[in-house]
């Protein structure tokens, strides 16, 4: 082949790779047609550019019809062109896409990993569509770890860089982000707001592919308002839409089985689970598999099902435990941190020893000292997941608040809770230290706590903490000879059975307080933490209370109390802590927060936060 013969093949496949990237939205079967034919072709003439861009074509248009399996190898393939050519605009469109895939499976570090890789690429090269598509990727992974500002913050920007382009299938997407981000956030008006703004563009264009999202969103945000008929018809016309991306399919399906379990119509809420479920498997979609597997647990135990509501419980554990990577994921993360600290320290020392001029060698630790942050604010991130989202809350304890205030980043100090037929937990616990080794004890707890009362229905307070105790002293390996060793947790623990009206309380060194008819009484807790001692085979004594309307309980750390500060500088302590309480307790539930917040606040000063705080108030 002559010269001038490659170089029109070449040409020829450069206008059909183009023309698949700029259909892939709108004319999918066109896009698909025009890689497949740039491959054939660049694969005729050895042309590695048209190689790599047709696998990136073609990958994504399997990517669209959420094919992942087809769509990843693709990508792999593509980036070993791209890795070499990074100037090139389809080393950030292929970066975007595999992000975009191990979003899908879960796996969000990974995820994050490309995209920064990407944004950092488009905006050396000034490539605003491929910015603005990253952008709107990273919002995406944000609102799967619960970190709705950062979220939003990314959707409009990718918006605003949309808006600008004019590209409006793109603008219609983003707009779809940022309603399920305030969906999510509990912010539904708004949230139905910007899907109508995403469905207009979307009928407006004739974008009908797009639209089972939109309707797949209003569907989400009419469930929230408790609005379940409305919400239905959503999920339903979603679900049936002749154009239905087949992911899509299967979160409606799965929003319906719900709504119809809600509203026993359980033959066909069992159908529609079982359907998405076979979808969803296909997929290996597993975040969608664990959602299924609770909503499946819940209708066997509608039905009085008891073995298959504990085989689909156990499912959802095991598999929402390995997408969020409860235990590995988070051992890396700490092997990480520790690696960047024990890295910064030993190229500080360096550059002392070589004498290099001190203004250098502190931007090489500043920056090192960056990068740990950066570690665990992601790990902050993670830790978020694990701690039960406010929409729950709100659904099992109408009334109540939380004064969450870690003295780093991540905490030692956390709150868990769950509803078993009819009875509430809640825990208040203080981990071992705070900062990184506090967080991760914290997940561990969270992590038992998950396995001892939702799937071993253990929910008598003092015997979820022996429980507790002896997975605590298992997973740290502690022995007898290891009485001295503080690692474990001090917690309070209340069950709430709302047919008896009776209120549980059992305590490792965290009391209860307890509001009644205006009189405040404290309960103490059994003075032995949750983790090896001397005590480590004793029981724990547990507490019950007659509750009457308006009465309230509070769970806490020592955080509060220990907290330094006054003229004096002298630490809170016990006593006017709970005649703060008391003196507050008048108050609403959410004004009490603020009081607690602002006295906290006030009291400190200008000392440092010596450790984690947490408060818990309910009322009944």
């Amino acid at each position: 082949m002559s010269r001038t013969e490659r170089d029109n093949f070449t040409k020829k496949i450069d206008a059909m790779n183009n023309s698949s990237w700029e259909n892939r939205y709108t004319l999918y079967e066109e896009s698909l047609k025009s890689a497949i034919d740039a491959l054939k072709l660049s694969e005729e003439i050895n042309y590695l550019k048209g190689l790599a861009y047709s696998r990136l074509n073609l990958a994504v248009c399997y990517f669209l019809r959420s094919d992942n399996e087809k769509s990843l190898p693709l990508l792999v393939l593509a980036l070993e062109y791209f890795d070499q050519f990074k100037f090139e605009k389809g080393y950030i469109g292929t970066l975007v896409h595999i992000g975009n895939i191990y979003e899908s499976y879960g796996e969000y570090e990974k995820a994050l990993e490309y995209c920064h890789k990407a944004l950092i690429s488009a905006k050396e090269i000034g490539y605003k569509e491929g910015e603005a598509d990253v952008l709107a990727v990273i919002g995406m992974i944000y609102t799967r770890l619960a970190d709705y500002s950062a979220a939003q913050k990314s959707y409009f920007e990718s918006l605003n860089i949309r808006r600008v382009i004019g590209t409006q299938p793109a603008i219609a997407s983003s707009l779809n982000r940022l309603a399920q981000s305030y969906c999510l956030s509990g912010d539904y008006e708004k949230a139905l707001e910007y899907y109508s703004m995403s469905r207009e563009i979307r009928e407006r264009i004739k974008k009908y592919s797009g639209i089972s999202w939109t309707y797949l969103g209003m569907a989400s945000a009419y469930e929230f308002m408790g609005k379940l008929d409305k919400s239905d018809k959503f999920y339903s016309m979603g679900a049936n839409h002749e154009e239905t991306d087949i992911r899509c399919k299967a979160q409606c399906l799965i929003g319906s089985g719900r709504i119809n379990r809600k509203l026993n119509r359980l033959d066909k809420s069992i159908r529609e689970l079982d359907e998405a479920l076979g979808i969803v498997q296909k997929l290996n979609a597993k975040p969608l598999q664990y959602e299924i597997h609770l909503e499946l647990a819940k209708y066997y135990e509608k039905k009085d099902d008891a073995p298959k509501a504990l085989e689909n419980y156990k499912k959802y554990h095991s598999l929402k435990e390995e997408v969020l990577n409860s235990e590995s994921s988070n051992r890396l993360k700490n092997q990480q941190i520790v690696f960047a600290i024990e890295k910064s320290e030993k190229e500080k020392e360096i550059f002392q020893l070589r004498n290099v001029e001190l203004k250098s060698a502190y931007d090489v630790i500043a920056e090192k000292n960056k990068e740990i942050t950066d570690s665990i604010r992601y790990a902050k991130r993670i830790q978020t997941v694990l701690l039960p989202k406010e929409n729950y809350l709100k659904e099992i304890l109408p009334n109540y608040f939380i004064l969450y205030l870690p003295k780093d980043i991540v905490s030692g100090d956390f709150y868990w809770a769950s509803k078993v037929e009819n009875k509430t937990i809640i825990v208040a616990a203080d981990s071992t230290g705070h900062g990184v080794p506090g967080a991760f004890m914290s997940m561990l707890g969270a992590s038992f706590l998950d396995n001892i009362v939702n799937i071993e229905k253990i929910l008598e307070p003092a015997r979820i903490i022996e429980k507790l105790r002896e997975h605590i002293i298992g997973a740290l390996k502690q022995r007898d000879e290891d009485v001295d060793s503080n690692d474990g947790m001090d917690l309070a623990i209340c069950v709430y059975d709302e047919t008896t009206f009776e209120l549980t309380y059992a305590g490792a060194y965290n009391p209860l307080c307890l509001i009644q008819n205006g009189k405040l009484e404290v309960i103490g807790a059994d003075r032995m933490p949750v983790g090896i001692s001397s005590h480590a085979d004793d029981p724990f004594t547990q507490h019950t209370f007659k509750i009457n309307k308006g009465d309230k309980a509070y769970m806490f750390s020592d955080g509060y109390l220990d907290q330094f500060g006054g003229v004096k500088g002298r630490k809170l302590k016990s006593g006017p802590f709970m005649e703060l309480l008391r003196e507050t307790s008048n108050l609403g539930i959410e004004m009490q927060k603020q009081a607690l917040f602002d006295f906290f606040i006030e009291w400190k000063g200008d000392e440092t936060q010596i450790d984690d705080v947490i408060v818990i108030g309910i009322e009944f």
